[in-house]
């Protein structure tokens, strides 16, 4: 083997799972090994067994088996650039994550998900390094600029872990930190923990007091507090805060997607004031918006208050086409409240149209998600009281024994099989008698 292969061997074992060719080339290429050479080394180290080859649909990917890994880690020690290559690694990384950050309300979301999917384990090793440096700036922009994967990708827990820990150890004011309060209020909001929400909403109204010139920075603040408070049910508080800034979108800014998320919210509150026609008219608004970037994350936030308002309108089979589709664009990002929250949803539709037993498997998938997240319906009173009353009205079409039967048939199925039976064009509800 050429001495260029073994040293690309050796710096290769920074990366953490698989990675990308050009991940490769941009991380260890320096003047003792061109850039140009490198594609044809990663060729050359796969024919030797060195590296196994994995043809994606986001291009040539490669990994390396633990031992051979710890092999060339070993030797890159000894070569003294262990250090050195975690830094171009992180650096990396990082700017891998600023890019989708910026590119996430966009017509490329599926494929960045799916790139960030991929580097999972490289972005929590790049994580780790910044963690062991004490590097806490680096560690606040880069677990900021992940905002989206924790929040909207279902990483709520694991972004809770390296928010906390990069808050106590970054500076404490700068755009960097802002970025990871507004990161970490909606991760609790995720995990169910509105107290801790609500109070980083405060802490991160006063970090962007002093932006000048970042007129998202005003919509984060307000979403941030807005969606706390509606999750906690105070939902006139909520629409107070969401109601303080304009409706018309800010051009730009650190927090592109502040204002998508807080029409969301707004349409929420209005359902939860019985004001469905004004939340049809804020959501249409949302699915339009969404429509012409190309966007999908916040599109199925938008198809998912269309359901609510239909459904308590009564209106249960327009509520079930809209909810579905919402629960379609929350699966492709794996959005696993989103999820949890349209099934809910979709099962209180099919309890309304008579279909109990199918409303009972619907919320027996949905209790499946909620139970990886720890708390169920995210502790939300209106979202609480709603998934009670479909399970009460389907035990007293089905009774107790049918009921129970179908949630466990939803509890049990494995993940993708339940979402795709949930996506499933409902029959018509067979003739169902009370159960007395």
């Amino acid at each position: 083997m050429p001495p260029s292969a073994r040293l690309l061997w050796a710096r290769l074992s920074v990366f953490a799972g698989t990675f990308h060719a050009e991940a490769a080339r941009q991380v260890c290429a320096d003047e003792h090994l061109p850039a140009e050479q490198i594609p044809d080394l990663l060729t050359a180290l796969a024919d030797k067994s060195i590296l196994i080859w994995q043809p994606t649909g986001g291009g040539e990917r490669y990994r390396m088996l633990d031992t051979i890994r710890e092999f060339g880690a070993g030797w890159l020690h000894r070569l003294g650039e262990e250090h050195a290559l975690r830094r171009c690694h992180r650096d990396y990384y990082l700017a891998l994550a600023q890019r989708a950050d910026a590119a996430w309300i966009g017509p490329d979301q599926i494929v960045w998900y799916e790139r960030m999917l991929a580097e999972y384990a490289n972005l929590r090793a790049a994580l780790d390094f910044c963690l062991a440096e004490q590097d806490g700036y680096t560690a606040l922009e880069l677990t900021g600029a992940l905002w989206f994967f924790w929040f909207a990708c279902g990483f709520p827990k694991e972004g809770r872990h390296y928010l906390n820990r990069a808050l106590d150890l970054g500076p404490a004011s700068g755009p960097a930190r802002a970025k990871a309060l507004w990161s970490c209020g909606h991760t609790a909001i995720n995990l169910g923990d509105t107290e801790t929400s609500l109070r980083l909403a405060g802490v991160f109204r006063a970090a962007v007091a002093e932006e000048a010139g970042d007129e998202s920075a005003a919509f984060a603040a307000a979403c941030l507090e807005g969606a706390g408070l509606a999750v906690h049910g105070r939902q006139a508080q909520a629409a107070e805060a969401l109601d303080a800034v304009p409706h018309t979108r800010p051009a730009g800014g650190r927090y592109h997607a502040a204002w998508f998320l807080l029409r969301a919210t707004r349409a929420f509150v209005h359902v939860h004031h019985g004001q469905f026609a004004d939340a049809m008219v804020i959501a249409d608004e949302l699915c339009a918006a969404c429509a012409r970037r190309g966007e999908t994350w916040m599109r199925a936030w938008g198809g998912y208050n269309r359901a609510l308002a239909p459904l308590g309108l009564g209106r249960a089979e327009e509520a079930t086409t809209h909810v579905r589709t919402a629960l379609d664009g929350k699966r492709r990002l794996h959005d696993s409240v989103g999820m949890a929250m349209t099934l809910d949803t979709l099962a209180s539709a099919a309890v309304a149209a008579g279909r109990a037993e199918q409303a009972a498997r619907l919320l027996g998938i949905a209790e499946q998600i909620w139970h990886t997240l720890g708390t169920p319906q995210m502790g939300s009173p209106e979202l609480v009281a709603a998934r009670q009353a479909c399970e009460q009205q389907a035990r007293h079409l089905i009774g107790d024994d049918a009921y129970e039967t179908a949630f466990r048939t939803g509890y049990d199925t494995a993940p993708d099989t339940a979402i795709t039976y949930a996506l499933r064009t409902p029959e018509a509800a067979p003739p169902q008698a009370p159960v007395n």
